[in-house]
């Protein structure tokens, strides 16, 4: 089963043009689904290891312990973004461990 999620503005020509989309491949078998109006949207880069089973057998968290992010932590911050006022939402975040340079 294939399935697209379209994420189009609430514009006429965003609204029209998932409806084209949506219009054309419907008797191809494929699965439209479209997000809701209003929904937070982020992009979060995690830069750095994350801290599973197995991880800090890695060379290089043997070598900077402190370059091995707490899940738990990966955690609290889509709890931040989820409990975000619309007024003011975040759309853009990178998760560096305090042992790394930034990559950007």
């Amino acid at each position: 089963m294939t399935e697209i999620i379209l994420a189009m503005s609430a514009t006429v020509d965003g609204q029209t043009t998932a409806h084209y989309v949506t219009d054309r491949l419907q008797n191809l078998g494929v699965t439209i689904t479209r997000l809701a109006h209003g929904v937070h949207v982020a992009n979060v880069t995690i830069d750095g290891l994350i801290d599973l089973p197995g991880t800090r057998l890695l060379p290089r968290a043997l070598e900077k312990p402190d370059a091995v992010i707490n899940p738990g932590k990966i955690a609290e911050v889509f709890y931040y973004l989820h409990s975000q006022d619309r007024s003011c939402w975040t759309h853009e975040l990178q998760l560096t461990p305090f042992a790394a340079k930034p990559s950007y």
